[in-house]
Formats: C-alpha cells, sequence, structure tokens
C-alpha cells in the first residue's frame, strides 16, 4: 500500500520508489497531502515524485513495490484499489523498460475512468498463474500526469494458497507480503 513511513527518511515511504526517467533510476517516494478532489483509501496515504506533490505537466511517473511468493504457491490473485491524479496503469513483472515485450497489464484508468475517480476510486485485480512468480514480485504502477498535481493513493492484497510449504492448504488473504528494494 502506499504511505509507508520511514524511520531514516522523514517524509518517505519506504517500500514505494518512484522513476522519472522510464525505470532508470529510482528513488523513495515522498508521502504527501491527499488530493482535495479525492478521498484517501483507508490504511493508506498518498505518495508523488515530489514533496509538494505538484509534478511536471505531460508527464509519466513510475511507481513500484514489492511482494514475495513462497515457491510452491497456487490460486495466486492480486486486487488493487488507487486513486490516481491523473490516470494510472498497472502492471506486475514488468519493468519500464521491458514493456513493449512482457506487458502484463493489470488494469488502467481511461480517461472516462478518470472523471468518476474523482468521486472514488478504481480497482483491478487478475488471478492469471503467468503474472505471479515464486520469490520476489514487483507491482508497477505507471501515472500519467496531465496537469499540477501528480500522486497516486493505493491499497493491494495478494491472496494465494500455499498447500505444501505449510503442511496442509492454506489460504491467505489481504496479504502483502513487502520487501524494500535497493535504489
Amino acid at each position: 500500500m502506499s504511505g509507508n513511513p520511514s524511520p531514516g527518511l522523514p517524509g518517505r515511504d519506504s517500500l514505494n520508489q518512484f522513476s522519472t526517467d522510464g525505470g532508470m533510476t529510482w528513488s523513495p517516494a515522498f508521502i504527501v497531502s491527499s488530493h482535495s478532489l479525492y478521498g484517501t483509501i483507508t490504511g493508506t496515504s498518498w505518495i508523488s515524485n515530489i514533496q509538494a506533490g505538484l509534478g511536471t505537466r505531460n508527464a509519466d511517473t513510475w511507481y513500484r513495490i514489492a511482494f514475495q511468493l513462497p515457491p510452491c504457491f497456487s490460486n495466486a490473485s492480486l486486487n488493487i484499489q488507487i486513486n490516481a491524479d491523473n490516470a494510472a496503469t498497472i502492471y506486475l513483472n514488468s519493468p519500464p523498460t521491458q514493456l513493449d515485450s512482457a506487458p502484463n497489464l493489470i488494469g488502467g484508468q481511461t480517461i472516462a475512468t478518470l472523471v468518476s475517480n474523482v468521486n472514488g476510486s478504481s480497482t483491478f485485480s487478475t488471478a492469471d498463474p503467468d503474472l505471479f512468480q515464486p520469490g520476489t514480485n514487483i507491482l508497477y504502477i505507471r501515472n500519467h500526469n496531465f496537469d499540477t498535481f501528480e500522486g497516486i493513493d493505493y491499497r493491494a492484497d495478494v491472496t494465494f494458497t500455499d498447500p505444501i510449504c505449510l503442511n496442509g492448504t492454506h489460504t491467505h488473504q489481504n496479504l502483502f507480503v513487502y520487501q524494500k528494494l535497493d535504489q
């Protein structure tokens, strides 16, 4: 989810990173005040590529966060609820530099969705087994900024079954095991 305070970097998110150069370099996201036109998803905070939340017009910012799946998982699914200013597109395990060869698209907001997003968040999900992998998985969110404020607010939940590793069938719900990524 967005808005994980970092003890060592005040005002920065300890788990979400952003890139403004198409994924070539990554930095911890800034935790910013919520946007006046949007709500905030329970338990989260808005994040941005700049402390004031005012981004570059007509530009993309990429965000990423990692989670772990055990070696013998099955039936994985991802559900993401997102507020974005202005339009977000969500990918799983497809870095920005490889989108032409492996899109792994989860969903995205269109202009019509964008207009309705002022009154509530958008939700996207996938249970496509080809998108998930054992070990580290990375959720990428591309946010396109049309105007001044730039930021996202999201909650992502991963559900999976782990029948072998835990000596029985266990279904994990609302589990998003975060992993800090190197910059």
